[in-house]
Formats: structure tokens, C-alpha cells, sequence
């Protein structure tokens, strides 16, 4: 297997545990779930500027799939009108603001490392 097949599945792997790991973490009660006090708005932008570097990487971005940002931001901002659901959760906009930030900037470092690498 040469190594361009492993980093796809690792990628792949990484990907679907980011996933999994998000949704759990964001929909659990919140007894259950990690308490991170004051630092939750920037818990949620590295989360999901870690989902996006991921998901960017496993699909070789470029302008045309700026749908994938979009669907990872209606992805942070699905989770937290769930949340509004589970008993002693409650949705934010602020942490769709920070789940979509975390996105954008994902996007944007991908996008210009990618643009760089093309020039040399």
C-alpha cells in the first residue's frame, strides 16, 4: 500500500472520530460532558478548525468545494439547535459563531497553503 492510500484512510479515520467525538461531546448532558468554563468559545473554534483542516486535507480543496465549509458550518450550527432539545443544554448562537469561525479559518489556512505550494 503506498503512502498516499494510508494518509487517505488515515485521514479518513481521523475524520469520521472528529465526527463521532464532536456530536457526542456537543449533545450529552452536560454533567456528562467536559466542563470547560470561560474557554468554551475557544473550545468550540479549535474543535471545528480541527474538523475543517481535516476534512479540507482528506478532499484536496479548492474554490469550487466551498460547499464543504458550508456544510461543516450547517453542521455546527445543527448541533447546537439540537442542543436546545437535550435536558440542561441549551442552543447558542455565539458557539455557531465560534463552530463557524473555526471552519472559516480552517479554509482559509488550507486554501493559502495550498496556493503557496502551487507557486514554488
Amino acid at each position: 500500500m503506498n503512502s498516499k492510500k494510508i494518509r487517505g484512510k488515515l485521514l479518513l479515520f481521523s475524520l469520521i472520530i472528529l465526527f463521532l467525538t464532536i456530536t457526542l461531546l456537543s449533545l450529552l448532558p452536560p454533567k456528562s460532558a467536559l466542563n470547560l468554563e470561560n474557554k468554551d468559545k475557544l473550545s468550540h473554534f479549535f474543535a471545528y478548525f480541527v474538523l475543517s483542516l481535516n476534512t479540507f486535507l482528506l478532499s484536496r480543496i479548492s474554490w469550487r468545494k466551498i460547499w464543504i465549509a458550508i456544510i461543516l458550518i450547517g453542521y455546527g450550527f445543527l448541533l447546537e439547535w439540537i442542543q436546545g432539545f437535550v435536558p440542561g443544554r441549551e442552543s447558542s448562537v455565539m458557539d455557531g459563531i465560534a463552530n463557524s469561525s473555526g471552519v472559516i479559518f480552517g479554509f482559509l489556512v488550507i486554501f493559502i497553503s495550498y496556493k503557496i505550494h502551487e507557486k514554488r
